[in-house]
């Protein structure tokens, strides 16, 4: 399994270090994807599969999505009064083209699965620790790829 990991410049940590760390346990290929921070400058999202008019390195960071079985989308908040913003918007349209669901693992989180629908993500996580992520990571990995262990302070991983 191909599993891209998106994050913008203020990413949290250590969260997506948990989260890139969790599927490569169970033996996910693990790619990251840090967007720029003027992504959603003009408030416009293309279309799904729409590349013509994006500027030259939105089309390249569009391109990455193509391979990817699953997409992780780390954020500090996920919240009903901007669900997600333009960035989880522009991730969901680039995901959608590529026929690739959509997964949000944040630190809060205060929006409904109704909502999550409306911007094209499966499903969201608290995720406020190690143990949080494994759960995750154990919900979206193929039958037989459960080898998943998380490391305890002081014990060998």
């Amino acid at each position: 399994m191909t599993v891209l990991i998106v994050t913008t410049t203020d990413r949290p940590e250590p969260l997506t270090d948990w989260v890139g760390e969790g599927f490569r346990r169970v033996g996910a290929a693990v790619e990251a994807l840090v967007l720029p921070d003027d992504l959603g400058a003009t408030g416009s999202v293309p279309s799904a599969g729409a590349t013509v008019g994006l500027r030259s390195d939105l089309r390249t960071y569009a391109g990455r999505f193509r391979g990817a079985e699953l997409v992780v989308y780390v954020t500090v908040t996920l919240s009903f009064a901007d669900t997600g913003g333009p960035y989880l918007r522009q991730v969901s349209t680039w995901a959608e083209a590529c026929a690739c669901p959509v997964i949000v693992a944040a630190q809060t989180t205060q929006i409904s699965t109704r909502e999550l629908r409306t911007v094209g993500v499966e499903a969201a996580y608290q995720a406020e620790t190690e143990a949080d992520v494994a759960r995750m990571v154990s919900t979206w990995m193929p039958a037989g790829s459960s080898r998943l262990r998380i490391a305890r302070a002081g014990a060998p991983a």
